[in-house]
């Protein structure tokens, strides 16, 4: 698990949720935000939706950042060469749509995990840049950016900087599946992705920003927007 945190303090910044291989979602999105207001993404780019590609191309345009989803760790494990997981192509996890966006025919094991040059170099070198817990402040305020959000333990937490998550909690970081009511407040406030919420939820401590986008039919793709505090959804 790997930590970032950006010293330099921004004027602005927008925060995205969960996007699932919607350009669409994603370019209506950019177009409603200012072009020089810098982007951080918050993970699971990649599956369910039609074109991750496109998505990913987006992002290089838009100069954004982010932190992985628990939907990357397949494709950053396949696209770099270190062998294909056939848990992605389970339809939980929507990972069929990403191949067939890069072209990728589904045969057995090996034949999958020889098509990975189909994905272009700079899409697996975005992935491969993004930290699991990324900080950043913006005007006077400090964040985390936590694909899945801080679990509740069984343990006082209270106490607890964002190493201590890290070391304590690992991969639930990405993967816990608990509604962000109730969860626990870190030492600043974060912005989470992963469990979908009807509308995007400020909850004081956190802020949940998936909105079902590329998941659900009806799925929109939220953003929070700082330092106004404000969310904008497009879909």
């Amino acid at each position: 698990m790997r930590l970032l945190d950006l010293p330099t303090p921004l004027p602005r910044a927008a925060v995205v949720g969960d996007v699932h291989g919607r350009s669409d979602l994603l370019a209506a999105l950019f177009d409603a935000l200012e072009p020089d207001r810098p982007v951080f993404m918050l993970g699971d780019i990649c599956d369910r939706g039609p074109d991750v590609p496109g998505c990913f191309e987006l992002l290089l345009e838009r100069d954004a950042y982010g932190v992985l989803g628990n939907h990357e760790l397949w494709f950053l494990r396949w696209a770099s060469g270190r062998g294909f997981d056939d848990f992605a192509l389970m339809d939980v996890v929507g990972g069929r749509a990403t191949l067939a966006a890069y072209g990728v025919e589904v045969g057995t094991h090996a034949q999958i995990e020889a098509q990975r040059e189909k994905v272009p170099v700079r899409h697996r070198e975005w992935v491969a840049a993004l930290p699991h817990v990324l900080g950043l402040t913006v005007g006077e305020q400090s964040w985390w950016l936590v694909h899945a959000g801080l679990p509740r333990l069984p343990v006082d937490t209270s106490a607890w900087a964002m190493e201590d998550w890290i070391a304590r909690a690992g991969a639930e970081l990405l993967w816990c599946p608990d509604r962000p009511s109730g969860r626990p407040p870190g030492d600043r406030p974060y912005v989470m992705g992963h469990r979908r919420v009807k509308e995007p939820l400020d909850a004081g401590h956190l802020v949940a920003l998936d909105t079902g986008s590329g998941t659900v039919p009806e799925g929109r793709l939220s953003a929070l927007l700082l330092p106004e505090r404000e969310m904008i959804t497009v879909g």
